[in-house]
């Protein structure tokens, strides 16, 4: 982009817990998935992380990616991340693939792109639901135009039951040297009742070699020990 705006918000909860005025008895809670960067020089794959969640698709009104650990206010109505300046998203594009603990995966899909001048274009933030329910995004470019856009969710066939779910976002730019994005949040809208929270840890599973290399010192210590009673004999 032309101009770097990737300055820090205010930091925030890593979760947060809020009611959504759009949906009734509905609950949005927000996941901080990554601080801000902001880089000058790299490659055009500037970014990856991968973000595990455990929740139940069937309680979740919708999924989407936002700038802010809440919703923002515009023409009286709640929106994901807002008109403000330079609020183009991240700089410039992030693509999405997600897996579940029941071994389905999603094709890569595209999100957030815009232009050298911040223009959005394409399909923005929405990740699950249905467009009826799930808040309208707003962005503005660099020249102060705005756009709304009314998606409905771009990924549907991963989610498919109660499982563990891992997005895997990889970060690009393709203007100028500036590159990176301010606080990245995942916002689920659930049903009243209901917490989506964090995945069981992954068992560790030594390696092969770390097996052998420890039944080899185990045998070392008994021959060692044998040694000792036959001298002591």
């Amino acid at each position: 982009m032309k101009i770097n705006r990737f300055g820090l918000l205010p930091l925030l909860p890593i979760l947060v817990m809020l009611a959504n005025p759009q949906t009734a008895g509905a609950v949005i809670y927000a996941f901080k998935v990554a601080d801000p960067i902001a880089l000058t020089t790299g490659d055009r794959h500037y970014q990856s992380i991968d973000y595990r969640l455990h929740m139940d698709p069937s309680k979740v009104n919708w999924i989407s990616w936002s700038q802010f650990g809440s919703l923002q206010s515009y023409g009286g109505s709640s929106v994901i991340d807002g008109a403000f300046a330079n609020n183009f998203g991240v700089d410039d594009y992030f693509k999405l693939r997600v897996t579940s603990s029941l071994g389905l995966e999603t094709n890569t899909y595209t999100l957030d792109r815009n232009d050298a001048w911040g223009k959005a274009e394409g399909h923005q933030a929405i990740i699950y639901g249905d467009k009826s329910v799930a808040p309208d995004v707003v962005r503005q470019s660099l020249k102060g135009q705005i756009r709304e856009f009314d998606e409905g969710g771009l990924i549907d066939e991963c989610f498919t039951e109660e499982a563990c779910y891992n997005f895997h976002f990889d970060f690009y730019n393709k203007y100028t040297p500036m590159r990176g994005h301010n606080e990245f949040w995942l916002l689920i809208d659930a049903v009243e009742g209901y917490i989506p929270g964090p995945c069981e840890p992954e068992p560790i599973i030594p390696e092969p070699g770390t097996i052998a290399l420890v039944g080899l010192g185990i045998c070392g210590l008994r021959l060692l020990r044998g040694r000792r009673r036959v001298r002591s004999t």
